[in-house]
């Protein structure tokens, strides 16, 4: 990979399809087709409604636009559509607005197919074409760095942050919106998509050592057990997934979908659902071993504390609350601090710090024993999507929209470091702390790393 002379530059990040085609490379027309032809149960369903969908439908609310009336209505007068659907009503507001931001991907994405513009930073062909290589002219290439200079003018060029010293390199394969991704070791990530695969990808070589065939492709969610031997994934099919060596185990009893899942042992296994329950698994057993209750809506994110057998899950109900994984009592309730979903959260691995983000854009840091340390708000308050905090608790990373923020939890400081053409669905930290995986529903992973087979160790010290 070639360095980035300013963080927030992506260059040319390698799509499906191999290395000779570009972001204005044109789909084939089955694909093409396939991702225009969005209806209203696909959007429900990104947003987590399944059922609502079939409602709208039942309701006579069948297309995309009337979705976006019958919405509108219920924050006007409600005279609209919208009215006679009693599932719309009853939308919690972080539900809607989950929903909202699904129905405004989906719009925008059946915009841009009607007028044939398959650029994701909007610029249009010249003269309505392009080279065979799918690469526009150097005169347009001038221009993007220069719109994105002024876009990211927020962040600071002259001074070189954990990630003004990184490389960063896009790691492509997948056919679908990326909605996972975690580490398995220093040198490998493990990536769920909803092209129903889970990739194994090695950071160093760019190969892509294991791909894992899903019976459902409505994923949300993967990881890696300690030893690297076992993989998980789960999501729209309430069920978490175990990939081993031969066929793969499923592991039922959430009455909701999987929203997330960590690896405590390469036997032991936690996921935390819609159902508003958390649930702890034996994987050789097969069953559930362990349930956290408390919370009284859908459980988003959950994070693991091994050093101190804690365990962290935040949820719609605006609520962060700490667990002993050995018991599963209670240990602290962190209420009232979030007003709206709360939709990531992460510990710090060698602090014991953790950080927390929520729908409205609010980010929270706590010590060790959870006293605040500070209160932060994502880039033009969007939402946070999932949020990582490195291993000494000084920074954390924030996916939020289609940005990806970095807090100096110090300094009081968040940048914009990383403007994508898709939304930033996961960020993770490697275990060493020394690199940082993003994916996106551009269907790639970027790795950004200050790893000494990219750049000099000596600026490690800048992470």
């Amino acid at each position: 990979p070639q360095p980035l002379p300013h963080p927030h530059l992506l260059l040319s990040p390698i799509l499906p399809g191999g290395p000779g085609r570009t972001k204005d490379a044109p789909m084939s027309s089955e694909r093409a087709d396939q991702d225009a032809a969005v209806t209203v149960q696909d959007v429900c369903k990104v947003a987590r409604l399944d059922e609502l969908g079939e409602a709208c439908v039942e309701a006579g609310i069948k297309s995309l636009k009337a979705l976006q009336t019958a919405l509108e209505g219920l924050e006007g007068e409600g005279k609209t559509q919208g009215a006679t659907v009693p599932a719309l009503q009853q939308l919690k507001p972080g539900h809607k607005a989950r929903l909202k931001r699904a129905l405004e991907e989906a719009l925008q994405r059946e915009d841009a197919s009607s007028k044939k513009d398959l650029s994701d930073d909007g610029k249009t062909k010249d003269d309505g074409k392009t080279k065979d290589d799918g690469k526009t002219k150097d005169d347009s290439k001038g221009k993007k760095k220069k719109d994105d200079s002024k876009a990211n003018s927020d962040v600071p060029l002259d001074k070189a942050s954990f990630l003004g010293a990184a490389f960063i390199h896009p790691i492509g394969g997948h056919l679908g919106k990326v909605y996972s991704v975690n580490w398995v070791d220093n040198d490998r990530v493990v990536s769920a998509s909803q092209d129903g695969k889970i990739h194994v990808s090695n950071i160093t070589t760019g190969v892509q050592e294991r791909k894992i065939s899903l019976r459902s492709s409505w994923v949300m969610t993967t990881c890696a057990s300690p030893s690297g031997a076992r993989f998980a994934s789960g999501g729209l099919d309430n069920t978490v997934t175990i990939h081993g060596e031969g066929e793969p185990s499923e592991l039922k009893g959430h009455e909701g979908y999987i929203a997330c899942s960590a690896f405590e042992t390469d036997d032991l296994i936690w996921s935390s659902s819609g159902d508003g329950k958390v649930r702890q698994w034996s994987i050789p057993e097969g069953n559930s071993t362990k349930t956290l209750e408390g919370f009284t809506a859908d459980v988003m994110s959950l994070s693991l504390d091994t050093k101190r057998g804690l365990i962290a899950a935040c949820s719609c109900d605006h609520s962060v609350r700490i667990f002993s994984t050995g018991d599963g009592k209670s240990i602290k309730n962190i209420e009232g601090a979030f007003t709206d979903d709360v939709n990531g959260v992460s510990f710090a691995k060698n602090s014991g710090h953790l950080a927390a983000g929520s729908e409205s854009g609010k980010i929270l840091v706590f010590d060790s024993k959870f006293d605040n340390l500070g209160e932060f708000t994502s880039p033009q308050s969007d939402a946070v999507n999932s949020i990582a905090i490195s291993p000494n608790g000084k920074m954390a990373y924030a996916a939020c929209d289609k940005t990806l923020a970095v807090i100096d939890v110090q300094k009081g400081e968040v940048k914009r470091v990383l403007q994508l053409g898709n939304r930033v669905a996961s960020v993770a930290l490697s275990p060493d702390g020394q690199s940082l995986a993003v994916a996106s529903w551009d269907q790639n992973v970027y790795i950004l790393s200050t790893r000494s087979f990219v750049v000099d160790q000596q600026k490690l010290k800048d992470f």
